[in-house]
């Protein structure tokens, strides 16, 4: 079954190096009734340029497919390449790798006792960023999603909305290559998930792609790509 035709989107750049790539990806785990498979041979590949929705019903392998893609998680089996270079058994390798992600989530997940701009410099200070610099880039991560007007809100202070976006600033100001959001709209009321939706479907462009698990079909349909996945099988993209 083929999915919607896009209505907005970047189309890939042909012959360029998926930006994250899976081949033949497994996914268990352990548990009181036995080994329960989660992702069973996942293929997928992630160009510059495009977005991708990732769909199904619940518990079918979305978000552990966003994990596992993003070195959150490790696959139980298969290969996985980000820019070209195999993912291995090397944690130092891995944690590298991962700074080429960008993490969006459900509930945005700031920091309660920082401000708004505070929660974003936080991931630059995991990559050697110098200090005075953390707080321009922060400033215009923010600007850029609309919240310059809150650098110093914290996150109680904040609206739904106003959260996510500084959960996309956190997400941008290392200016990853792929950003990965978890349901970015499931938590907000169809207003503010169009505003959420605009913005990042305004960030991909040639050097960036946008991997979302939505279960709304109306954001699904703006990607380039649907990819289905039902009982941790894609079986459509």
């Amino acid at each position: 079954m083929k999915g919607p035709a896009p209505i907005q989107g970047t189309a890939p750049i042909k012959g360029a190096v998926p930006l994250v790539e899976l081949v033949d990806i497994h996914k268990s785990v352990g548990s009181s009734a036995g080994v329960v498979k989660i992702l069973k041979g996942i293929s997928l590949s992630v160009c510059a340029g495009e977005s991708i929705a990732v769909t199904g019903p619940s518990g079918s392998g979305k978000s552990t497919l966003l994990h596992v893609m993003g070195l959150l998680t490790p696959a139980t089996h298969g290969n996985l390449k980000v820019g070209g270079e195999l993912v291995d058994h090397d944690r130092r390798k891995a944690i590298n790798l991962r700074r080429r992600f960008g993490f969006i989530f459900q509930d945005a997940k700031l920091i309660n006792g920082l401000s708004a701009l505070q929660n974003v410099q936080a991931p630059l200070m995991h990559i050697g960023v110098w200090p005075h610099r953390q707080k321009k880039l922060a400033t215009d991560a923010l600007e850029a999603v609309g919240m310059g007007h809150r650098l110093g809100h914290h996150p109680g202070q904040l609206s739904g909305g106003e959260s996510m976006r500084v959960a996309i600033a956190r997400a941008l100001v290392a200016k990853p290559s792929i950003l990965l959001a978890d349901e970015p709209t499931g938590s907000l009321d169809s207003a503010n998930g169009r505003i959420i939706a605009d913005l990042l479907l305004g960030m991909v462009g040639r050097t960036t792609a946008l991997v979302m698990v939505t279960h709304q079909p109306e954001l699904a349909r703006r990607a380039n790509r649907i990819a289905h996945i039902i009982d941790g099988v894609l079986v459509d993209q």
